[in-house]
């Protein structure tokens, strides 16, 4: 990662609303983006540099994992390691670390699905299987960061290890 004038900080806010004050703009919505309809009810990790918003991410938890994405950097702080940075600093966080973590890949703008999937496989995720996946989320290209506590006792209560939101 660069070295920065200021340390950055991350600020945890609770909604897209919170974001988008945060943030000084209208945001596009997580669906708007391409992402699941839940991805909408995630709250958001923002990293700070200073006073400016430069990037941000998000998460949901579940019954006994997160959905986590909608990772956003500006383009000016692009290529400096700060979407690594961020998402270790949300997975690693003291309510998510113990949860198996699964993200959607959905690139926009100049990203491609090819350098997203490198990115997260470097980070641990490694690709759901079409038929893990329940509900809407069958629908998208989904990985997994398994907990370092995930052992078949916990796959067990997740239906064998499935995902997804159900139908009901």
């Amino acid at each position: 990662m660069a070295i920065f004038a200021s340390i950055p900080t991350v600020n945890l806010v609770l909604n897209h609303e919170n974001l988008e004050m945060l943030w000084g703009k209208k945001i596009p919505t997580a669906q708007e983006k391409g992402y699941p309809a839940i991805f909408n009810d995630m709250c958001y990790w923002v990293l700070m540099i200073g006073d400016e918003p430069i990037a941000y991410t998000g998460s949901l938890t579940q019954n006994n994992y997160a959905l986590v994405g909608n990772t956003y950097v500006k383009k000016e702080w692009r290529s400096q390691g700060l979407h690594p940075y961020l998402l270790h600093l949300r997975n690693d966080s003291s309510h998510l670390k113990n949860l198996d973590k699964v993200t959607v890949i959905n690139p926009i703008e100049e990203s491609s699905t090819q350098h997203l999937e490198r990115v997260v496989s470097k980070l641990g995720y490694t690709k759901i299987l079409p038929e893990m996946l329940q509900g809407e989320l069958k629908n998208y290209n989904c990985w997994v960061k398994r907990s370092v506590y995930t052992n078949n006792e916990i796959d067990s209560h997740i239906g064998c290890g499935s995902y997804g939101l159900s139908s009901s």
